[in-house]
């Protein structure tokens, strides 16, 4: 009942034609579109008391919500320079991972050693003969194969492994056991 009374108080209070204008005050203190233009609006604000109130006030709130954004620091930036500032000067270590070459470097050395050892294997097993998973195993063959130090014996099935002729004779002479070399 009170809101009814405040409404026709201010209603009454303000001019015959300043109903029109409330939407454009607000509107124009917002930013937004007013729906009239500004000489229009000045206009009417130019000869009325009430709507001159009106514009400095929602002008003057704007002004002090505006103000407040923007001096407003969020606490995600707050949070973000204290967990920089407790972490500067600590490095994270990197995890200790040999490089690619390395890696497929020794493997190749223990394939082309077990493959000097055992001799001819078949290329499904050669993973569980030589200690290796599946894919340093596939990438070490690949190698080998690459560098031209396998045979590959495609007519049986599986297919057959062993080092190349020259690669067999090196492993024999590096092991001591001339007597194999052919």
């Amino acid at each position: 009942m009170k809101r009814k009374k405040i409404i026709k108080k201010t209603k009454q209070q303000r001019g015959a034609g300043c109903e029109k204008y409330e939407l454009a005050i607000t509107n124009y203190a917002l930013g937004e579109e007013m729906g009239m233009t500004k000489e229009e609006l000045y206009e009417h604000l130019a000869t009325c008391k009430k709507c001159q109130a009106d514009m400095k006030e929602w002008s003057s709130a704007i002004g002090i919500l505006r103000a407040e954004v923007h001096d407003a620091t969020p606490a995600s930036k707050t949070k973000r320079a204290e967990l920089l500032a407790s972490i500067k000067g600590h490095p994270v270590p990197s995890p200790e991972v040999p490089p690619t070459w390395n890696t497929v470097g020794k493997a190749a050395g223990e394939m082309w050693k077990c493959l000097g050892e055992n001799g001819p294997t078949v290329l499904t097993n050669l993973p569980q003969v030589c200690a290796m998973d599946f894919w340093l195993a596939a990438s070490t063959y690949g190698w080998l194969l690459k560098e031209q130090k396998l045979h590959v014996d495609h007519r049986k099935s599986p297919p057959v492994v062993q080092l190349t002729l020259e690669e067999q004779n090196r492993y024999f002479e590096e092991t001591g056991q001339i007597e194999k070399m052919q």
